[in-house]
């Protein structure tokens, strides 16, 4: 990769206790005063979950779920109030740049036997609840996808559109967020308040219910009431959405292996640089050096900066809670998962929190949208 912008070295900063219990503070008192209708770096979006489905029993429909770097498509049936998947595809997304760009691939996708989609969308969304059915106005491109031409508009009816002028074709698209698609898919798992989605891999983010019939999308990729690393200002500054998932850039995947990537040129680290976090992971497992030692610092730091916004979850709920886990970072990087639970019994010893992962969660849940 390139390097722009001054460089920098990151620090144990974020291993200290004191910092990460002032950041899991604050973002409890973020959740606290949103949820009081408080403006905060949250965007603590409202979905009210639709409660009349367009899927009949026995009708085929379909999912699309799009993440930050993958998709995964399936094909689905309603039977006895059951859904089953029928058929499903999971490959590497392209770069969406361009309005065009998601709508072609979109229209490359859709079965043609189908009236139905649900979408399920790793980005941020404004909800838009319209003749009955759940929508969303894309709020901003994040993951470096920035979707130029089609921020502000509403990503189920444009679809529509499309596929209308292009085809003659009639379908009906409900949209939601990937968390509220998550969170969506555990309601068989446990009650309602007890449930959390959390998604931590290529992006980060986490939903919650604010009571039974409302999902709260956090955004919490936006959060800013916390110190960057030096490496973070720098990831930031070569970034083309400048300013934009501040803590973000710190923890998730997107961004992670950058951080060491600007270690080995001003630590004048004996490795070259990385292409991803699935190699920085890897590295991280072996023993060679200052270059292992260096992936071990960054994968350490994002753990434990996750570790603060799970404990303000449990905190502003008072109570324990269940996560509804996805993520390849949380569940695959090299002692992550481990990492996260030894900050949480520093920061929130009283709640015991429990990390869960649903198969199928990504298209099942975005399923429930529509059945």
């Amino acid at each position: 990769m390139g390097f722009c912008g001054s460089l920098f070295f990151s620090t144990h900063m974020s291993m200290n206790p004191l910092l990460l219990q002032h950041i899991h503070t604050n973002f409890e008192q973020e959740l606290s005063l949103a949820s009081q209708n408080h403006k905060t770096s949250l965007a603590f979006i409202l979905n009210t979950i639709p409660d009349k489905p367009f899927v009949k029993n026995g009708d085929i429909f379909q999912a699309i779920a799009i993440g930050g770097s993958m998709y995964r498509n399936a094909i689905l049936k309603k039977h006895n109030g059951k859904i089953s998947i029928q058929s499903e595809i999971t490959d590497k997304l392209p770069l969406f740049a361009l309005e065009e760009d998601f709508l072609s691939f979109i229209d490359a996708h859709i079965d043609t036997n189908i009236e139905v989609l649900a979408l399920n969308l790793a980005y941020p969304l404004e909800p838009v609840f319209e003749n009955g059915r759940l929508d969303g106005k894309l709020m901003r491109g994040t993951k470096e996808h920035t979707f130029a031409g089609l921020v502000n508009k509403k990503i189920g009816k444009e679809i529509e559109t499309y596929m209308w002028e292009r085809h003659k074709k009639k379908i009906i698209v409900s949209v939601a967020n990937d968390t509220v698609c998550l969170i969506l898919s555990g309601l068989q798992q446990t009650t309602w308040d007890h449930l959390v989605a959390g998604v931590l891999g290529t992006g980060l983010n986490f939903a919650i219910f604010l009571d039974k019939h409302t999902i709260v999308n956090l955004e919490a990729a936006r959060f800013d009431k916390f110190p960057q690393t030096e490496t973070g200002k720098a990831v930031d500054a070569c970034s083309n959405m400048k300013g934009y998932g501040l803590f973000e850039k710190e923890v998730s995947g997107a961004y992670l292996y950058q951080h060491f990537n600007q270690l080995v040129l001003t630590k004048q680290i004996d490795h070259e640089p990385l292409t991803d976090t699935t190699q920085l992971s890897n590295l991280a497992e072996k023993n060679i050096g200052g270059a292992s030692d260096a992936a071990q610092e960054q994968l350490e730091r994002s753990a434990a900066f996750a570790a603060t916004q799970i404990a303000g979850i449990a905190s502003f709920k008072k109570q324990p809670m269940t996560f509804i886990m996805q993520g390849s970072l949380f569940w695959k990087g090299y002692k992550y998962k481990e990492t996260v639970e030894k900050y949480l019994q520093q920061l929130i010893p009283d709640y015991r929190i429990t990390f869960i992962s649903i198969a199928d969660s990504d298209v099942l849940g975005a399923a429930k949208l529509v059945s």
